[in-house]
């Protein structure tokens, strides 16, 4: 009865400690991370694949899915305050010179060092440094690159190339000018030639901002005109700069109803239902064009480099909050994104990391016939803002997008004639270069 007593009082006493002792000390707790993300193709592949990271690294991480109109202000919030709400963030490439601007995004340094040589040397160089690098260091990876690329609807083409021909006395192609494109969206937009299957020709997304600026820019440059001059004297609103507002009018006759209210999700989805004939679309979207259980025009769909061949350089890249409680745990996180081991799952369920082994892949090439075009567009596109290819950028860009924008948005609306809205554009767009110093 003594031993029974002992027994039982020992059982008793292991209770109670167990009820002190901390669950960290039988095992050790995750280390969580914050990340916000832009809501796209990409950010869903990275949720489908991250209970392996998690499980492997030990490291939760949280994911926050934000809009595009609404992330920016979000980040720069919180890197401005000083605070953490975000231990990752992912950063549109054009922004990088603001947000290392605030001080507090962490450079990758000290990581860089440590690293194996192969995994820096396996991105694409002039995208690494496109989307990271600031004053000689590196401050992001590229997890989801992005450039224009033209999709078309190739069987509609062959189809009916000898109808186009006869009306308009040349092949049915590729357009290489977008005064072409507009023509070709003509002859695809049933109204007007009502033997073809398509409502309408095309398919954009001008909404106010950023869409509109991409609707505008590579239009302006294909014509041969510019934003900025050297001195950063504002050159938008000549002939040449009106004349590309106007195609994008004219082209607008033949696309979807409203497009001027449209986000780039919205229009892939119009062209995915077999109802345009052409997009002009970031290449990450090109993964769900091209599956079948979502896209009723995948194995109908050819690519091209946007007329031009002056396509706008888009995507984005992961960033580290300087004042993250966790910055080791963040690293490998967006180390993990950007792994050459992970590249080619990332590329089959929607990404489009800045690697150069997707695109020499076999079974990629095979799948995504986008990605050599995709490709060869990265060597002339173009950031925003920038007088001359490969020239610098401006830190204010989102305030520069949103009035541009806006002021296309407002021509493609009907509010103001083309060259109204370009005019008051330069004068809203020269008073902020003169608060921000640009001029002496």
């Amino acid at each position: 009865m003594k031993t029974k007593g002992v027994l039982i009082g020992f059982v008793a006493v292991a209770l109670i400690i167990a009820c002190f002792v901390p669950a960290s000390a039988e095992k050790k707790p995750k280390q969580e991370i914050n990340v916000i993300m832009y809501g796209a193709p990409s950010a869903d592949a990275i949720i489908a694949l991250l209970p392996s990271f998690e499980e492997e690294a030990g490291i939760k991480v949280n994911i926050e899915i934000t809009p595009h109109k609404e992330i920016h202000s979000k980040e720069l919030l919180d890197l401005t305050s000083g605070t953490a709400n975000y231990d990752v963030m992912s950063m549109d490439n054009p922004w990088l010179q603001e947000f290392v601007g605030t001080g507090n995004l962490l450079p990758f340094t000290k990581y860089i060092e440590k690293e194996d040589p192969a995994f820096i040397k396996g991105f694409i160089q002039n995208i690494y440094k496109s989307y990271g690098e600031y004053e000689g260091k590196i401050y992001a990876y590229p997890y989801q690159i992005g450039v224009q690329v033209l999709f078309y609807r190739k069987d509609l083409f062959e189809q009916f190339g000898a109808e186009y021909k006869k009306q308009y006395g040349n092949a049915l192609k590729a357009p290489e000018t977008f005064e072409e494109y507009a023509r070709i969206a003509k002859f695809f937009t049933k109204q007007y030639n009502p033997q073809v299957p398509t409502t309408y020709g095309v398919g954009m997304a001008a909404y106010r901002g950023g869409p509109a600026l991409a609707e505008y820019c590579m239009r302006l440059w294909a014509m041969g005109g510019r934003e900025f001059d050297e001195a950063w004297n504002v050159e938008f609103n000549n002939r040449i700069g009106v004349k590309a507002l106007e195609n994008i009018i004219e082209t607008g006759k033949y696309a979807t109803p409203g497009y001027h209210t449209m986000y780039f999700d919205e229009m892939s989805k119009q062209y995915m239902s077999g109802n345009t004939a052409m997009i002009i679309q970031w290449d990450a979207f090109a993964g769900e064009i091209f599956d079948s259980t979502k896209s009723k025009v995948a194995d109908k769909t050819g690519v091209a480099i946007v007329p031009g061949t002056q396509a706008m350089l888009g995507g984005w890249a992961l960033v580290i909050n300087k004042n993250s409680d966790n910055p080791d745990a963040a690293y490998k996180f967006v180390r993990w994104v950007n792994s050459p081991e992970l590249a080619k799952k990332f590329v089959l369920i929607g990404g489009l990391p800045g690697r150069k082994s997707v695109f020499e892949d076999p079974e990629l090439l095979a799948k995504f016939p986008y990605l050599p075009v995709a490709l060869k567009g990265y060597e002339t596109a173009r950031k925003r803002t920038t007088p001359f290819l490969g020239g610098p950028a401006i830190a204010e860009l989102e305030e520069y997008q949103e009035i541009l924008g806006a002021a296309v948005n407002e021509a493609l609306a009907g509010q103001k004639s083309p060259q109204a809205a370009l005019d008051q554009a330069k004068i809203d767009v020269t008073k902020m270069m003169e608060r921000a110093g640009y001029y002496d």
